[in-house]
């Protein structure tokens, strides 16, 4: 049976030197490495693959960057993505690849797509005032949103100024065109 041992303090691990691997417990670790750099604090969980069984580390960052509550926390989380069978690097790539994604998913890009899907079927008189109108008012204001972070206020504060100036058939337009842009989306 394992001794028992206490997990490390943040004192503790601020005044930890190499070579040292200060266990948390959970398999969690801080390993202590001296570097061509310095010295490196790094984060590890250890874990078994849930298929392989395969023993393996995942790194979740240099300390001080990283500190211990938020390493904790990141334990924790993988411990549960385990439960569900699943690996933790899979799980962090899945997760990153979601992240990027919706960044790179912005008004603008979606906007971008749905003009060329439809297009061949507009003429080009009105292909250039839509787009003119478009770039003018729209992208403007939540060209560079992601497309999930859009909300009900962002379209009103494009089209009150238009509103102002009374031009309520820009505002129709403009408000259909942005809602089929964004069924486009959820669409797609």
């Amino acid at each position: 049976m394992p001794r028992p041992s206490k997990p490390p303090t943040d004192t503790q691990i601020r005044r930890a030197k190499p070579p040292k691997l200060l266990v948390d417990g959970k398999g969690l670790a801080l390993r202590v490495k001296e570097t061509s750099a310095g010295v490196t604090k790094t984060w590890v969980f250890n874990y078994y693959k849930p298929h392989s069984k395969k023993r393996t580390n995942i790194g979740l960052g240099a300390y001080p960057e990283v500190k211990l509550s938020h390493a904790r926390e990141l334990r924790e989380e993988y411990r549960g993505v385990l439960a569900r069978n699943i690996d933790p690097k899979d799980y962090r790539l899945e997760q990153q690849t979601m992240a990027l994604r919706a960044l790179q998913n912005t008004f603008e890009s979606i906007y971008r797509e749905w003009i060329e899907v439809r297009s061949p079927d507009w003429l080009d008189s009105y292909k250039h005032r839509l787009t003119k109108a478009m770039e003018l008012h729209v992208l403007p204001g939540i060209g560079n949103l992601p497309i999930d972070k859009i909300t009900r206020e962002h379209g009103r504060k494009i089209i009150q100024p238009l509103e102002d100036r009374k031009a309520g058939e820009t505002v129709t337009k403009l408000c259909r065109w942005c809602n089929e842009v964004m069924e486009y989306a959820v669409d797609c």
